[in-house]
């Protein structure tokens, strides 16, 4: 089977890199998300600036 020119090998590499960017565009927006949802329970946020400020 003769290699066309989507199989070559900068294209895959480009395909690669486009998915390693989705996915840490992905993490990063779970991540943004997980934060958003700490602060909307400020038990969480109490005892997290508890346990930050008892180590001075």
């Amino acid at each position: 089977m003769p290699l066309t020119a989507a199989d070559s090998p900068d294209d895959r590499r480009a395909t690669r890199a486009r998915w390693a960017r989705r996915l840490v565009w992905a993490l990063a927006l779970g991540l943004a998300l997980a934060v958003l949802s700490w602060y909307r329970s400020p038990s969480f946020m109490l005892h997290l600036a508890d346990r930050l400020w008892s180590c001075w």
